[in-house]
């Protein structure tokens, strides 16, 4: 009988130290919540992404856990390093959400949930150019539009490599608008667009277009370049 009653009274010691532990732990500077990140939340369909979980804490021997939705897609025993996993994201039910659990002894933490979005990258814009000619002036009006890729995109013009625009959003696909009035000049005059959206690193610009220099024959004398 003092064998039973002294294995409780040892059991209820470690459930008790386990608690004291644990209590400690929950403060935050002893034991944060973990950060779940990626380079990028924006994706293309069969798009290879890696995701790392995180504790800001290298003392202590940490499992992480990570988790799409209820499923448990990794584990890793760990000190002072992060666990990352890749995955390939081509389906709707890849793009989560992803949480990640770290736990320390019985104490345990999740991050914020973590979803990837699907979108389409953007085409070559297309810059389309109409002026009015005075004697004194001409009025320019450039237009640019990419036919493909996920809104909202933004737009961007350019005088040859300088920037003459404010970057133009636009979340419907229509084109993006610049209205320039320019004394009548004997130079040659070059522009172009670009176009971006969400996606990183898929910048597209469209052909150069040239207006010439004012003066005889320049009516109707644009150049693509």
């Amino acid at each position: 009988m003092w064998k039973k009653s002294f294995l409780v009274f040892l059991f209820s010691l470690s459930v008790q130290k386990a608690a004291l532990d644990c209590e400690r732990l929950r403060k935050p500077n002893e034991f944060p919540s973990p950060s779940l990140h990626s380079q990028t939340e924006t994706v293309m369909r069969g798009q290879n992404v890696s995701l790392s979980c995180f504790l800001q804490n290298i003392s202590l021997e940490i499992t992480y856990f990570l988790f799409r939705g209820e499923k448990c897609l990794q584990t890793q025993d760990g000190k002072g390093e992060p666990m990352t996993i890749n995955l390939t994201v081509s389906e709707a039910h890849d793009l989560g959400p992803y949480k990640c659990k770290v736990q320390v002894a019985n104490c345990s933490k999740y991050s914020h949930p973590f979803k990837f979005t699907f979108a389409d990258p953007v085409t070559a814009p297309v810059l389309n150019i109409s002026v009015i000619q005075t004697k004194t002036d001409r009025y320019i009006t450039l237009r640019c539009i990419s036919f493909n890729g996920s809104l909202p995109i933004d737009y961007i013009f350019f005088e040859k490599n300088i920037t003459i625009s404010p970057v133009i959003s636009k979340d419907v696909r229509k084109p993006a608008e610049l209205n320039i009035t320019e004394s009548n000049t004997a130079e040659v005059k070059e522009y172009r667009c670009k176009a971006k959206n969400r996606l990183p690193d898929r910048v597209k610009y469209s052909q150069p277009v040239i207006i010439p220099s004012t003066g005889k024959g320049y009516l109707n004398s644009f150049k693509r370049v």
